[in-house]
């Protein structure tokens, strides 16, 4: 099949859920997970077309520790051409035909979509602790003083996928990827607000972005965010710019109608073709 990225461009932007139930309980919408399950077809067939066009061959590929450990669980897929390489770990993604390789591994740090918040929790305590935010003693909580950690033991953030840009076996930029759908029950104004997690997810990302030598967090969204009425898209871009002004390593990418699409979908291709 040729390199169509307009179609699959298309079939992204264009979802768009069902309205909203009454009386469905909170947390019980699908759109999201609906969502993420097109873009995953879709991107398979990216990969697919991609892989006929340039005549390599997509791969599975597992993770490694930096001690050398192999991560059984930890599976992602590969599509390499001449030195460069982009390596997907989007959990619902499948693509047909694809080749397990038993002995090319990468490094699981490099696409890792879940940390433990004490990384970059810890080292602030003391900060913490000089502003007066940390409860002392005196105050009746059982998270206070030294036992203040405790409140966010075993925490996690998770992303919903993350892309590996290697070249000659260096990772060149690891993308934080977060998905989110909106729909409009009414026709007018987009539905709830869930959407405000992204806000969370954008200042523990800007943490995240001092690990590595250079990373990108792409935030990928239907049309919808642009066809109804809302607070968040525009949102969205305001905030990185400011932190992008603010911070000279953080670095936001927000995808949404088919064009933006299309330009992201080549933007993967010109990375493999060596052309940008």
């Amino acid at each position: 099949m040729p390199y169509d990225p307009s179609q699959i461009a298309e079939n992204i932007a264009g979802f768009e859920d069902e309205e909203t139930q009454k009386g469905r309980p909170t947390g019980q919408a699908t759109g999201g997970r609906s969502f993420e399950a097109i873009l995953a077809s879709n991107l398979s067939s990216f990969i697919t077309q991609i892989a006929d066009e340039l005549g390599v061959q997509p791969l599975l590929i597992r993770g490694e520790t930096d001690d050398g450990k192999i991560l059984k669980d930890e599976i992602y897929v590969s599509l390499n051409n001449n030195n460069r390489s982009i390596i997907w770990n989007f959990p619902k993604l499948k693509v047909h035909n694809l080749a397990r390789s038993n002995s090319a591994t990468v490094r699981y740090s490099w696409l890792a979509r879940k940390y433990d918040v004490s990384l970059w929790y810890n080292p602030a305590l003391g900060a913490l602790t000089q502003r007066g935010w940390v409860p002392i003693p005196e105050d009746v909580t059982e998270f206070c003083a030294e036992k203040y950690p405790k409140i966010y033991e075993g925490a996690q953030i998770a992303f919903d996928g993350t892309i590996a840009l290697v070249e000659s076996n260096e990772l060149r930029r690891k993308v934080f990827i977060e998905v989110k759908s909106a729909k409009s029950s009414n026709g007018k104004r987009v539905d709830g607000n869930a959407h405000e997690r992204f806000s969370y997810q954008n200042l523990e990302y800007l943490e995240l972005a001092t690990l590595y030598p250079a990373t990108q967090l792409l935030l990928l969204t239907n049309a919808a965010f642009v066809k109804y009425r809302n607070k968040y898209h525009t949102g969205f871009g305001v905030h990185a710019l400011r932190l992008s002004n603010a911070f000279g390593f953080y670095s936001f990418d927000m995808v949404s109608t088919k064009s933006q699409y299309v330009r992201l979908l080549n933007s993967w291709k010109s990375w493999l073709e060596g052309t940008s």
